[in-house]
């Protein structure tokens, strides 16, 4: 956009600065998440040459690519008074000119923004390992109408809401035993669970001796049949054939192939 003439000059000045601004509020609204439609339009006003922005348009481009993805999308921003106030005093939208401008904003405060970041990145845990477990948890939300409580499904590690929305966390699935966490029966949990989001998991028996889910499902089947007063032929031959496959791939890992060889009386024909 070539400026003929005052107003048109005025006009692109008004539309640089609210591009800006623009930009900065959708991050801070999306903060954590890492959005790629966001990232990929943030890219192109990173990519803008010295004659389409100045210092402040930069400024403003950077700031909401560090917004996306705080602390690698571990936090997001916090709805404190303190974190609004500090938030606003970051994100003022006059954005400078020059590096050397402090004439409306000074640029100092633009750091006040690490004040109103909040640790939201909840982490499952292995119990036995202490590595970080895909598992997917129900958070039930307080519901203003006084109804019944909602609930969304999420894969964790992900990004909770704010934490004074959150009535209970419990883990889905069948892969790991069931774990509940009540912040309304037990208030105190709040507060140490928003110093440390993280809970620790532990592996079914059935998840952890059988790693396909194939296995898994006859496994179920014939443990189902196994505490019934009679178990069929067929029900008897799949146990065999799983626990002698199970106990072939943990003597190859442990001890090699050529172990195996030595255990050629052990056959399983299902």
């Amino acid at each position: 956009m070539i400026a003929r003439n005052y107003d048109d000059m005025i006009s692109r000045i008004n539309l640089r600065s609210f591009q800006d601004a623009t930009c900065v509020a959708v991050a801070a609204v999306m903060a954590g998440s890492g959005d790629l439609d966001i990232l990929r339009r943030l890219r192109r006003l990173h990519g803008r040459r010295h004659d389409e922005a100045n210092y402040g348009g930069h400024m403003a481009a950077h700031m909401a690519i560090g917004l996306l993805f705080m602390s690698g999308g571990q936090y997001a921003l916090a709805t404190t008074p303190l974190a609004t106030a500090c938030l606003f005093a970051a994100t003022y939208p006059k954005f400078p000119m020059t590096p050397g401008d402090n004439s409306f904003h000074l640029q100092a405060l633009r750091h006040l923004w690490v004040l109103a970041a909040d640790n939201r990145c909840l982490v499952p845990r292995s119990v036995d390992t202490f590595q970080p477990t895909l598992v997917p948890v129900k958070l039930r939300l307080n519901s203003g109408s006084g109804g019944p409580a909602p609930a969304i499904v999420l894969t964790a590690p992900c990004l909770l809401p704010d934490f004074s929305t959150i009535r209970s966390i419990e883990t889905e699935g069948t892969e790991f035993q069931k774990v509940v966490i009540d912040f309304v029966a037990r208030g105190d949990l709040r507060e140490q669970f928003k110093r440390a989001p993280m809970i620790f998991v532990m592996r079914n028996s059935i998840s952890t001796a059988y790693q396909t889910p194939f296995e898994q499902g006859l496994a179920r089947v014939v443990k189902a049949d196994h505490s019934s007063r009679h178990i069929s032929s067929i029900t008897r031959a799949v146990r065999e054939c799983l626990q002698m496959n199970y106990m072939e791939e943990e003597m190859e890992t442990s001890e090699g192939p050529h172990h195996l060889r030595n255990c050629a009386d052990i056959r399983c024909y299902c």
